[in-house]
């Protein structure tokens, strides 16, 4: 019965619209219940503290892992526009040389071709 009278002191404590705490005596009076509250409630501080701290360092490595890696994708970024996209114009220039040149061979087959039909009088 105790351990509810306990509670339902704390719950009034919790609820209270006061300013100020209660003095630690008021845990004292209820022997070892209160001390159990009072030692959990450091616990969960603590607790509470450390996955602060340990979230505060989590976040600084990963903003420092993003520094990272968004200077190594500047980095290929730059590689790329310097090497990779004047590789890819010279290609298309080539790939446009040749199919002129294909082209330029076609028609001198074809002309080939109708001069061999019009010298040998088989396409009339």
């Amino acid at each position: 019965m105790d351990g509810v009278v306990a509670w339902f002191a704390f719950a009034q404590w919790l609820a209270a619209d006061e300013s100020k705490p209660p003095a630690w005596d008021t845990f004292a009076q209820y022997s070892v219940l209160g001390i159990a509250v009072l030692g959990f409630g450091l616990l969960l501080y603590r607790i509470f503290m450390q996955l602060w701290a340990r979230s505060g360092v989590e976040l600084a490595r990963e903003v420092a892992r993003g520094d990272r890696l968004e200077s190594e994708n500047r980095v290929l970024n730059l590689a790329m526009q310097d090497k990779a996209i004047p590789a890819l114009m010279a290609a298309g220039v080539a790939i446009t040389q040749c199919t002129e040149l294909i082209r330029e061979l076609q028609r001198d087959r074809d002309y080939s071709r109708q001069r061999r039909i019009d010298r040998d009088g088989e396409g009339h």
